[in-house]
């Protein structure tokens, strides 16, 4: 079966707490820049700040970018493991040193599948190793969506090992 996802719009942004005193009131609020490289994917083609994967030899996935959307079409040759088919933004080492251990940051990303109820793996952390992940799962539609997720940064890992992702 030949599934296709599109991407929009993929952010990662520190989240500073905002709290008020007298009553309850506590808020995050966006701060610095969107630590991603070619989010928008305005150019119309797939930057080399990303790095798709399809599992060599038997999965196949055609990768693009099309009216500032991001899109794998065509999977063939998967048994529907989630990590056979990635969508991965391999974090440079500056990219890595503008995040801060310890904080909140905030993933949002637009998205669809041509299959309703398809499951989407969403990537942030460590790519290697132990590969822990400080993200979740989403559950896609057929109509394009935005999803926000906060994660916490409890540690970061260098390029000497392994380094950081972000991926779908």
């Amino acid at each position: 079966m030949k599934y296709f996802y599109n991407l929009l719009k993929v952010s990662l942004f520190a989240l500073v707490g905002v709290f008020a005193t007298g009553s309850a009131y506590a808020q995050n609020a966006i701060y610095g820049d969107n630590i991603i490289i070619d989010g928008d994917f305005s150019a119309d083609t797939l930057s080399s700040a990303w790095a798709p994967f399809n599992l060599e030899g038997t999965v196949a996935a055609t990768f693009g970018v099309t009216d500032s959307a991001a899109s794998i079409t065509g999977i063939t040759g998967t048994d529907g493991t989630s990590w056979h088919v990635q969508f991965n933004q391999i974090l440079t080492a500056d990219q890595i040193a503008a995040i801060e251990v310890g904080a909140n940051y905030e993933i949002r990303f637009d998205a669809k599948t041509d299959a309703a109820n398809k499951d989407l793996v969403v990537f942030f952390g460590h790519n290697g190793g132990g590969w822990e992940n400080y993200a979740s799962a989403v559950t896609l539609a057929d109509t394009m969506a935005t999803f926000i997720q906060t994660v916490f940064v409890p540690v970061t890992w260098g390029l000497d090992d392994s380094g950081m992702k972000l991926g779908f």
